[in-house]
């Protein structure tokens, strides 16, 4: 009976620990979680100083067209110019153009322009007759006329080819001249006169503040008349580097 009894304690007590261990497995298990990442080191970055001035670019600069005819006719000899200076159809067009280009300085007052020479052009809406010289023994005279819509015709009707023999001068020479710009060239219309033992060599172009050279927009004949010295290439040499100093740059835009 005793031995019965033990037997049967014995099954209870196995039945037990089984019934211990499967609630043990059955139990779902945490697993051990990861150590929290340190936060990440944050270092403080210098601050930025106040944005220095912008410098000048091309892309701020007036960009030109520069050809030898007008609303008639364009050539293969027009180009884009870049140019330090502002042209302006106004009475500002001799403030924009400084006294001082480059090496040449203008040593007086702006020289006066005839009610006759603005007839000619139908009182033109910017007009600039100015002396400069280099200091080197160079002198030339820069005359800008500017007009918008009809009468801006009156510029291609009054050139140096008409002017000058106008005033007493006899043309002895007529060609177009080119004038290295950097890897570039840009090409000007040029002619010689003489008139009692003085000569003086004429340089002009027509100049445009737009592509398409509208007439409402306006244009305007630019001119140098260099007074020749000893030598006539020198002068021209002179007056080539004022229109380097008016126009430094070529782009390479090309409309054909």
């Amino acid at each position: 009976m005793l031995r019965a009894s033990a037997r049967y304690l014995i099954v209870i007590v196995l039945l037990l620990l089984a019934a211990i261990g499967t609630w043990a497995l059955s139990r779902p298990r945490s697993l051990p979680q990861p150590e929290p990442s340190p936060s990440p080191r944050t270092e403080s970055l210098p601050q930025p100083g106040p944005s220095p001035t912008p410098r000048p670019t091309r892309e701020l600069l007036p960009v030109y067209v520069i050809d030898v005819e007008g609303w008639y006719r364009i050539t293969r000899y027009e180009r884009a110019v870049v140019s330090p200076y502002k042209f302006t159809i106004g009475d500002d067009l001799a403030e924009n153009i400084p006294r001082r280009v480059g090496v040449w300085q203008a040593p007086g007052s702006d020289l006066f322009i005839e009610p006759e020479i603005r007839k000619w052009f139908d009182n033109p809406e910017a007009a600039l007759m100015r002396q400069y010289q280099d200091g080197q023994g160079n002198s030339l005279i820069l005359i800008i006329f500017g007009s918008k819509d009809e009468k801006s015709y009156h510029l291609f009707e009054h050139t140096p080819i008409t002017c000058v023999p106008g005033q007493g001068w006899k043309i002895t020479e007529e060609e177009l001249e080119p004038i290295a710009i950097g890897d570039s060239e840009i090409t000007v219309r040029r002619l010689v006169a003489e008139v009692e033992g003085q000569k003086q060599i004429v340089l002009w172009w027509y100049l445009w503040d737009n592509l398409e050279r509208y007439p409402e927009d306006g244009l305007f004949s630019v001119r140098v008349h260099v007074y020749v010295n000893d030598s006539e290439s020198e002068s021209l040499e002179a007056g080539k580097s004022f229109v380097r100093q008016l126009f430094p740059e070529v782009l390479s835009w090309r409309r054909f």
